[in-house]
């Protein structure tokens, strides 16, 4: 599953919107939405400063975490 697709379950989950990470990232709103809608590619800093809002470790949005997981059950 794409990184953006993981991000945007999880901000439904969680009831935060992309103005909510916009204003505690720093990161412009339309800058959010083209990174979770595919538009541009995602900076890793970005990446580590939506997974800390989300209260998620990083490696959760790779597939090598999913298989870990996948293995562990």
């Amino acid at each position: 599953m794409p990184i953006s697709l993981k991000i945007k379950e999880l901000l439904k989950d969680k009831k935060i919107t992309y103005k909510e990470i916009s204003v505690l990232t720093n990161i412009h709103e339309k800058t959010v939405a083209n990174y979770l809608n595919d538009k541009t590619p995602m900076p890793v800093n970005a990446l580590i400063a939506i997974s800390q809002i989300l209260e998620v470790p990083v490696n959760i949005f790779f597939d090598n975490a999913e298989r870990s997981e996948e293995r562990r059950v």
